[in-house]
Parts: structure tokens; sequence; C-alpha cells
């Protein structure tokens, strides 16, 4: 029996599978920044970490990208699969695994990478191995697009000022969850156990330490979310990076 995707909820989410939160069907403004670049240049190779039902990966490929899709829920990528028109399949791979861990690529693999609203479900030794994996599989010019949660969530804020007062001491991970059951917020049952929010500070401090430049880092304004979650304008926060060679092949956009 073929899988479908669950019901768009009143906000526009849709619950993945596997009880590690949703997927949007809006555009945050760095996915669309991965988009546009996307479109400019046709052709490329990017890699979407997280895909869930692949939204962004479909909307990529509209856009004449090759696109290689992973998730960690293999029901996600088929039901991408299903979704994908006959004309974009032959530029469509999935890869699905745990990433960082058991995911690999040769060198220089993508002109683009897109990671939307998945590494905050990640440790922070496995964001710093994700960091320097991203920069590897990146051919020189090519950027790098995160969107990531902060801890400015209304459900959430109980932990703002455990986070902010972390902030203070220099705590290298202030964002770091490791048991939500501590906070039973209205969206609790799909959501894992650990949970980590970011901030800009700490998405640029690990892109650097990977080699990445930064070309743009800040919070965004999540009118799209719902109302239990919207805050103040900075419920998420997103980064772009770019991995800078000292002569940019003449063929690297083909």
């Amino acid at each position: 029996m073929s899988l479908s995707m669950p019901k768009t909820d009143e906000n526009g989410w849709i619950s993945t599978l596997n009880d590690r939160g949703y997927m949007s069907l809006s555009f945050d403004t760095y996915t669309q920044a991965f988009l546009a670049f996307c479109e400019k240049y046709p052709g490329i190779s990017v890699f979407e970490a997280g895909a869930s039902y692949g939204n962004a990966s479909l909307a990529a490929l509209a856009r004449g990208a090759k696109v290689t899709a992973n998730d960690l829920d293999k029901r996600h990528l088929d039901i991408l699969a299903a979704r994908t028109p006959l004309s974009s399949r032959s530029k469509l791979a999935l890869k699905p695994g745990q990433f960082p861990h058991d995911v690999e690529f040769a060198e220089k693999s993508f002109d683009a990478i897109l990671s939307s609203r998945m590494i905050h479900f990640l440790t922070g030794d496995e964001i710093s191995l994700g960091m320097r994996k991203f920069y590897n599989w990146l051919k020189e010019g090519g950027k790098l697009f995160l969107i990531a949660e902060t801890p400015y969530l209304r459900c959430y804020s109980d932990f703002i000022s455990i986070y902010e007062e972390r902030k203070k001491k220099g705590d290298k991970w202030p964002g770091l969850i490791e048991d939500t059951s501590s906070f039973q917020t209205i969206r609790y049952n799909n959501i894992p156990k650990l949970l980590h929010f970011l901030d800009p500070e700490v998405l640029k401090r690990e892109a650097e330490e990977a080699g990445f430049r930064i070309e743009s880092a800040g919070m965004i304004e999540r009118g799209d979310f719902p109302p239990e979650l919207r805050l103040d304008g900075r419920e998420s926060v997103g980064l772009i990076a770019i991995k800078q060679a000292e002569t940019l092949p003449l063929n690297l956009w083909r």
C-alpha cells in the first residue's frame, strides 16, 4: 500500500511520520534564497538534509536543479518520490539515513546544500560534524543554507531564562534541552526527547570553524507559525555560508 502525506492542519503544517516535528508549506526567506540560487544556476546539483516530504526539494527541481534528498525516515522520501512529476524524476536521488552519521558523499559533490528545521534535533557534536561534512561535500563557491528554531517560541518561554543565563556564562551549547518532557507543550507528542535551540552566534561559530565564510545570519520572524509558537519575531534562525576558493572554476555553473 502506498503512503500518503498526513492532512495539512489549519496552520499549513503537516506532521512527520516519526514524531520529529512538522513540515511547513511556506518557505522562509532563507529557503527562498536557496531556491533563487537554484533558479539562477539551472542544472546545479543540490542536497537537502532532512527533506521530510520534500516541498523544498520539489521547488528546487522545478527551478532546474538536480536534487539529492535525505531524510531519517524512508517513508517521507517515498512520498516525495511519488509527488515528483515524471518529467523530474530522473533529476531526483533519494538518500535515507540519519544525518550526519549515516550519510556520506564524495568531496565536492554539490553546488548548494539546504537544511531547513532539522539540525535543532542534533546534539552539539553532531552539529559540528554535520558542518564539516557540509563543507566537504560542497564545491568551491558553493553555498550552505541553514534554518533552525531558536528558544524564542511561545510554548517554550519557560526555557528562555535558562538559555539566556547559559549564554551569559559562556555555555557552548546554551539551547540544548536533553529531555523535552520538562516542557510539555501543546505539540509535545510530535517532538523527540532531545531538542537543541540555536542562534546566529552558535551557527556562525560552527560554520566558520568548519571553514565557511558567512554571507548572512539572523533571526527569522515566523508569521507563518501557529499562534502557540509565535513570540516576538525571533522564532527561527537562518544562515547562508559560502565555501570560498581563491580562484572560482570557470565551469562551476553549468
